[in-house]
């Protein structure tokens, strides 16, 4: 922007002028007023977006949602007649981590069983029915994927089990079996912990309408410098993500915004704001680097208005000269920045009206 020191010059160049022309009034030729229509080609922007889930907030809603009995298996027939029972209820706090893009946790279990030892013969059966309690942490993960809808979609897989307590209770040297007990728990409960993971990361993270509100808000013009009028502008285009990615005991996934950013001097610019969030563009990587393409429009009265409050009565000596600025005037002409002085400037001898081509 043209700044005091451009006027400095200006006046000066005058005051010579005023030193080596004879008394009387200068009349240099008004250049003619014009504006061509600018070749306006704007630039799209890059800009990236890190959102994140913080595990604590997530661990409280799994440990709500996933409470009392998470299984029960009351039949000794089914599972290939298995001649267990099996109860299982949640003990402890589930907890929960990230890896990769796999949320994962464990869920440690208070059990109840019964098993069933014996045998028909002869048409009878005689069977013995043992009661045991254990203790046992299974584990789980869970892909996550965001969709182009902006939902999440999960797919929860076994991940092992740790017994903190075993069951002792063995009948004619037949000991209980562990690994079928845990097998049976893991693919039992599956079901029942997938459906309370996918609560859970529905009510923690409405992605839909968290991004839905800031698409809304951010095309709305914002005033970022008071002072100089200066507004900013986001007319955004299209939105992309990468996978999820835990890290540092938290879900990242950032978001990727295509948009155009523009800034205006003066009032505030007219906007109108496309409500509809449209659909996630799912890519292996976002641009690595933080670009944005500024246009800048200043309009002219608001220039004037600068100018007149900078150099209105500014006044300049040059030995025995004087130049006194009344008033200043800028407009277009093509390519040029045309600054007029429309009354005469003040001297000590002469009259000048002026114009200057920038």
């Amino acid at each position: 922007m043209l700044n005091r020191f451009s006027w400095i010059w200006f006046l000066q160049a005058l005051l010579l002028l005023l030193a080596t022309s004879a008394c009387g009034t200068i009349r240099v030729e008004k250049p003619a007023e014009r504006y061509d229509a600018p070749e306006y080609h704007p630039q799209y922007s890059n800009i990236n977006i890190p959102l994140e889930v913080n595990k604590v907030q997530l661990k409280k809603l799994i440990n709500k949602r996933l409470t009392g009995q998470l299984y029960a298996d009351t039949s000794f027939g089914d599972n290939d007649r298995d001649n267990l029972m099996l109860f299982a209820s949640r003990m402890d706090s589930i907890d929960v981590g990230f890896e990769n893009n796999f949320l994962t946790y464990r869920v440690p279990l208070k059990i109840y069983l019964k098993m069933r030892i014996g045998a028909g013969v002869l048409g009878l059966n005689l069977y013995d029915i043992r009661d045991a309690d254990a203790a046992v942490a299974l584990k789980f993960k869970t892909k996550l994927n965001i969709n182009r809808d902006w939902s999440f979609s999960t797919l929860t897989l076994p991940d092992g089990y740790d017994w903190i307590s075993t069951p002792t209770v063995s009948f004619a040297g037949f000991n209980l079996p562990l690994p079928l007990i845990s097998d049976i728990l893991l693919k039992g409960s599956l079901g029942d912990v997938a459906k309370g993971i996918d609560k859970s990361l529905k009510s923690a993270v409405d992605l839909r309408k968290i991004v839905g509100d800031a698409w809304t808000a951010m095309q709305k013009p914002v005033l970022v410098s008071p002072g100089d009028s200066l507004w900013l502008k986001l007319s955004p285009a299209e939105l992309s993500s990468v996978p999820i990615q835990g890290k540092d005991g938290s879900m990242l996934f950032s978001l990727g915004l295509k948009a155009l950013v523009e800034l205006y001097y003066g009032r505030q610019p007219a906007c109108t704001v496309n409500p509809g969030l449209p659909p996630l563009k799912i890519t292996s990587a976002l641009p690595g680097q933080f670009n944005i393409n500024l246009s800048l429009d200043i309009p002219l009265p608001y220039i004037n208005s600068l100018v007149r409050t900078s150099m209105r009565g500014y006044t300049l000596s040059y030995g025995r000269y004087k130049v006194i600025v009344k008033d200043i005037t800028i407009y277009g002409q093509g390519d040029n920045l045309i600054v007029e002085l429309p009354r005469p400037i003040s001297t000590s001898r002469y009259k000048v009206e002026s114009w200057m081509s920038l």
